[in-house]
């Protein structure tokens, strides 16, 4: 693997910075920066912007036949914040293919191209990660005084980022002879959104060291030199990484200048999509609420046809003699009746038909492929609902008082079905991904700040302050399959402006 190359380097070099700081002694890369490889679910909870959340599953793609799994999520909303909507025109669902491992042969193609450069970000992103991780990890050590060799070791991630960033550039940007236009067009933008994924790295890793070492408290006088160590180094290597995207004349943000900052932002997210497309598969919806109504629709008129011949029937000796009239006008009434019936019992025929179907069926009918034409890789079934209960109210359980809250309830149920073509690409797995708007619930909460009364240490007189104001949504997700199970809780903070963070319950 391409990035291997750059791991090993890690073992046979010393780091060679132009920083005269001294780094810590080299060691083995980490085993969780390789791609994952082993037969277990992964299920995860995030938070993709200030108004949506998401839930992923990744499960590995069978060689051979095919594989069941499930995947369920669970959480609460305020019952009085309701929008009317349905749940699915809040949702959004993705199916991808996993690239944490490189995919497909290393012929120079640009969908080869464009998957290692995935692969790469995917990398990075462990590897930003395990930096915090390993941080933490040697704050903890040291407060405990616990022996522990974790600090030795905490600048493995920053090293093996940085050769595999270099490693990837020298196989993925660098021109070749044999390059056709489209392939040295791919070269130039596979370039460029290394860099923004680079810098994104290194940023924000040196945000979390600014953040860790202005804590007077959390850490240690040797903590704090070790991972004073890391900190010029993350700013030479951006700084480095600056020079070089002015010197491809790359978007650069200039904080003084904000069209550029809006150029910037657009540009890598344009870059971002046109490389994640080459994993994406064609996702086909079919709801099953059309066919029920022009199901129900057929059905009510059948009926109402078959009331009326009936009646017909029943009334036609009355048509005879003196009860001519009277027959006639009983025939219209109960014609007319049963003409005004008629949407009456669509109505409850088509409900009545919807709870079989959605029970024992579905409510959405879900297809993937790798493109339009091609055969069927997840065959899936889904139900969404929305469930207003009341609960126990937690400030007195048994004094009888409760709370109304709104549960969302949404089950995916599919099967994976082995393709040659996804196996003889090399994916290993596939990426299920859900999202749910929350944008309407945030304009029926309270206002996001509330005026406190606290007491004044100096004044000792009482004055207000603005407190936040926010709300707790729980989080319950499962996940079934290949013989495992896997869940995950936890809750997500909002207020009237969006989604703040997402606290995750440990397990």
């Amino acid at each position: 693997m391409w990035w291997r190359c750059g791991i090993d380097m890690l073992n046979r070099e010393a780091t060679a910075d132009e920083n005269p700081v001294p780094a810590p002694p080299v060691a083995a890369p980490p085993a969780d920066l390789l791609p994952g490889t082993d037969q277990e679910l992964e299920l995860q909870v995030s938070i993709h912007d200030s108004s949506r959340f998401q839930w992923q599953l990744v499960m590995p793609l069978p060689r051979t036949g095919h594989v069941s799994y499930e995947v369920e999520a669970e959480f609460e909303i305020p019952s009085n914040s309701l929008s009317g909507r349905s749940p699915w025109d809040l949702m959004e669902g993705f199916t991808r293919l996993d690239a944490d491992a490189p995919v497909g042969s290393a012929d120079g193609s640009v969908t080869a191209l464009r998957q290692k450069v995935i692969s790469l970000a995917r990398m990075l992103d462990r590897a930003r990660v395990g930096f915090v991780r390993h941080c933490q990890q040697a704050i903890a050590h040291a407060q405990c005084e616990e022996p522990h060799d974790t600090h030795r070791d905490l600048m493995i991630w920053l090293d093996a980022a940085l050769r595999s960033v270099s490693a990837s550039r020298a196989q993925l940007a660098v021109a070749s002879p044999n390059d056709s236009n489209e392939v040295s067009k791919e070269r130039s933008l596979a370039d460029e959104l290394i860099s923004v994924r680079w810098i994104e790295f290194l940023a924000e890793s040196q945000q979390f060291l600014k953040v860790t070492l202005e804590d007077q408290v959390s850490i240690t006088e040797e903590i704090r030199k070790l991972l004073e160590l890391a900190d010029p180094r993350l700013s030479a290597a951006l700084e480095t990484e600056l020079a070089y995207r002015q010197a491809q004349r790359f978007a650069l943000a200039d904080p003084l200048v904000p069209e550029t900052l809006e150029k910037y932002v657009e540009r890598a997210g344009r870059l971002k999509r046109h490389f994640q497309e080459v994993l994406a598969l064609d996702r086909e919806v079919n709801p099953l609420d059309d066919r029920v109504h022009q199901w129900m629709t057929t059905f009510s008129a059948l009926l109402a046809g078959m009331l009326f011949f009936i009646a017909q029937l029943l009334l036609r000796d009355w048509t005879i003699g003196s009860r001519l009239s009277s027959g006639l006008a009983a025939l219209v009434l109960l014609a007319g009746i049963t003409y005004a019936l008629r949407d009456r019992f669509k109505e409850i025929g088509s409900a009545w038909l919807r709870g079989k179907v959605y029970r024992f069926h579905a409510q959405r009918v879900v297809l993937c492929r790798l493109s339009s034409k091609k055969e069927i890789v997840v065959r899936a079934r889904e139900w969404c609902n929305e469930t207003t209960t009341g609960y126990p109210d937690p400030l007195n359980p048994e004094g009888g008082a409760s709370r109304r809250v709104t549960v969302v309830h949404h089950l995916h149920r599919g099967t994976l079905i082995a393709n040659p073509e996804i196996n003889a690409s090399g994916a290993q797995r596939i990426r299920h991904i859900f999202r749910y708007d929350l944008s309407p619930l945030f304009a029926r909460l309270h206002d996001p700040v509330k005026r406190v009364p606290v007491l004044d240490q100096a004044t000792r007189r009482a004055l207000f302050v603005d407190a936040p104001r926010r709300y707790q949504l729980p989080i319950h997700l499962s996940a079934t399959g290949l013989d495992n199970r896997t869940e995950v809780e936890a809750n997500l903070i909002v207020d009237k402006l969006g989604i703040q963070r997402l606290d995750k319950n440990s397990s």
